[in-house]
């Protein structure tokens, strides 16, 4: 939100996969940065405590949807999914993890 309230001329979204994948955005020097109780649990369960999977997909969708952020194709391609189609194919990527 911090750049749309600056008005930019563009933003282009790409490279993220909503966690629909279990390639994780950080490499592994970025786990220094984690308690020992953190680096023990999957990237789903660090997740849920700090992050609404389905808000920030849904927040993604709506700015996109609304023209005031371009993305990549295969962006276009996640966020074109429904809240239902999202949620199986993270249940199919990490299993029941609520």
């Amino acid at each position: 939100f911090d750049l749309l309230k600056n008005n930019p001329k563009k933003i282009y979204l790409c490279g993220i996969n909503f966690y629909l994948v279990k390639k994780i955005y950080r490499d592994s020097s970025y786990s220094k940065y984690f308690i020992n109780e953190k680096k023990n649990k999957s990237v789903i369960e660090n997740l849920r405590g700090s992050h609404d999977l389905f808000s920030n997909f849904m927040i993604i969708k709506n700015l996109w949807k609304n023209g005031l952020i371009d993305v990549s194709n295969d962006v276009e391609k996640l966020i074109s999914l429904s809240e239902i189609e999202y949620a199986n194919k993270l249940e199919m990527s990490y299993g029941t993890f609520l």
